[in-house]
């Protein structure tokens, strides 16, 4: 369960990154993140639904389609700490939340989507009695 909301988050921000820069079009929330676009927040769905359903196959020799669902959600999820990350950035008016990471706007830009993805995962695992198998 962990490396798949690793590898969804990942997806997540990958996805988004490379649908945002090849199809543009117009911004998610130009105020907080200026670069982000929903194409992006689609492409990262997509791909974090493509993660869900590669996980639960080789998990389980078949496709659990309540899992690719739920992978798309905490894509959005993910995108909501992203944001929330930035606005705060933007809030305080800080460029990196650390140097530890050269380019990547610090540790938090890593980290941002998990700390918002793990407990909701958390919650609808637990509450939804939800399994990778």
């Amino acid at each position: 369960i962990i490396m798949w909301l690793f590898f969804l988050v990942w997806a997540t921000d990958t996805g988004g990154y490379v649908f945002g820069k090849t199809i543009g079009g117009p911004k998610l929330a130009p105020r907080f993140s200026p670069k982000k676009t929903w194409a992006g927040l689609i492409g990262g769905m997509i791909c974090a639904g493509i993660i869900g359903g590669l996980v639960t196959y080789f998990s389980s020799d078949s496709v659990n389609w309540i899992i690719v669902g739920v992978s798309m959600v905490l894509a959005i999820v993910a995108q909501i700490g992203d944001l929330g990350e930035s606005a705060l950035k933007r809030r305080f008016e800080i460029k990196d939340s650390s140097g530890l990471i050269p380019g990547h706007g610090g540790l938090l830009d890593r980290a941002d989507g998990m700390l918002s993805v793990f407990p909701v995962a958390f919650a609808i695992i637990c509450f939804a009695g939800l399994s990778l198998r």
